[in-house]
């Protein structure tokens, strides 16, 4: 066994001439514990926000979109989709493009932003929950020739009181990206496009409620674009399969010879939101570790004393030859066992909080919105809280035993 170990096994069990040291020692690793186990049910508690956020975002979004990492719009030639399809995982995907618009129904206008869909679109994303009113659809044939549907956002048509039914037509303006435009007509500056209404859609979020979902055949000639550009694809992914996972073997295929594509999951497609969520996460992980700095003070007070009480025997090590290397190493490995006890009591404590609300539910508030506390648990989150908690804990003991030894030669 290691000698400095051996001994500081021994100090650790064995009685103090002064209690003094024993009570310390237990409070340090209490005070410890503590912050280890909120550290656990802390961070838990935003990854349970966070899966209540994502579970909250539209049913329209893709599980995955493919876009360019510079932003620009994308080709959808034959090796990407060929790249795209030779992955199992993937069942369906079709091109989306965005783009500001204004839209027009008899007197009323307002400006939105419109999102051309292909029309695998719905293989992609679930509609069942999302179409209020109507039937979605995209385009149809009338008498040999092609007619453009709309799907409005519910938000969008209480800005147009004159489409206030399925069916109604709607004018849509957007700038022309190329070609001369005559001053003088100022209409000349835009294409122009018209459709009806075959769907009020209904999601809870602003991102489709307040905009229109038209075809991305008729998206394209407004913009003035070839048939094989978009601004980005929605891929579906099968039911149970580990999105992360797609996501990596996708990347590694997409940027085989440059980094030119990005691939996000629906948290990432919603960056405002996962940018304020992991701000708030860590911040409080931030306001924890200045706590555990307070907590460790009482580490440091016990090794005090307790170098206090064994300066006999560190007189008595020195003489019989041991290095005073290997005697700090005493109480330091004193120190990191205090510390490591009190982290690992603290968020197996913790980790067993986590798990059991995770799986019954049984702290919360029924009068709360959410009724049960949310929690998740995220390994990482437990190797970085062991890790931060017991390397401050060493390090809270090293300047104390160090000075000790040096100052007591």
């Amino acid at each position: 066994m290691n000698l400095p170990f051996s001994f500081a096994l021994r100090y650790f069990f064995s009685r103090k001439s002064l209690n003094a040291v024993n009570v310390v020692s237990a409070i340090s690793a209490v005070s410890i514990a503590v912050v280890a186990f909120a550290l656990i049910i802390v961070l838990s508690i935003y990854n349970g926000y966070e899966k209540i956020i994502l579970d909250q975002t539209s049913d329209l979004d893709p599980d995955l979109s493919v876009e360019r990492i510079d932003g620009k719009p994308l080709k959808t030639d034959l090796a990407l989709k060929s790249t795209i399809s030779s992955i199992p995982e993937i069942v369906a995907f079709t091109p989306i493009l965005k783009e500001n618009a204004l839209i027009k129904c008899g007197q009323d206008q307002v400006t939105a932003q419109l999102i051309g869909v292909g029309s695998s679109f719905d293989h992609v994303a679930s509609l069942k929950n999302s179409v209020w009113q109507g039937s979605f659809n995209l385009k149809e044939e009338l008498h040999g020739d092609t007619v453009y549907s709309y799907n409005v956002g519910s938000k969008l048509l209480a800005s147009l009181p004159e489409a206030a039914k399925v069916s109604s037509e709607i004018d849509v303006y957007i700038p022309k990206r190329v070609g001369l435009i005559n001053p003088i007509l100022p209409a000349s500056a835009f294409s122009s496009g018209s459709g009806h209404i075959a769907s009020i859609i209904l999601t809870g979020q602003p991102n489709y409620d307040a905009n229109m979902i038209i075809p991305i055949e008729q998206m394209r000639d407004l913009m003035q674009y070839d048939d094989d550009i978009a601004g980005s694809l929605a891929l579906k992914i099968k039911s149970g399969t580990d999105i992360e996972q797609v996501k990596k073997k996708l990347l590694k295929l997409l940027n085989s010879s440059k980094d030119e594509y990005k691939v996000l999951n629906r948290l990432e497609q919603h960056p405002d939101i996962s940018y304020i969520v992991s701000l708030e996460k860590w911040m409080t992980f931030l306001i924890l570790i200045f706590v555990l700095l307070l907590a460790l003070f009482n580490v440091v007070s016990s090794l005090s004393m307790l170098m206090i009480e064994k300066k006999p025997d560190i007189s008595i090590l020195r003489a019989l030859g041991m290095p005073d290397k290997m005697i700090s190493r005493i109480f330091l490995t004193e120190g990191t066992m205090v510390s490591s006890i009190g982290t690992i009591i603290g968020l197996l404590i913790g980790l067993a909080v986590v798990i059991t609300q995770e799986n019954y539910s049984w702290l919360g508030n029924p009068n709360a919105p959410i009724p049960e506390y949310p929690m998740l648990f995220n390994y990482w989150d437990l190797i970085i809280s062991f890790a931060v908690v017991i390397l401050m804990g060493i390090l809270a003991a090293y300047y104390p035993v160090n000075l000790f030894v040096r100052k007591n030669k």
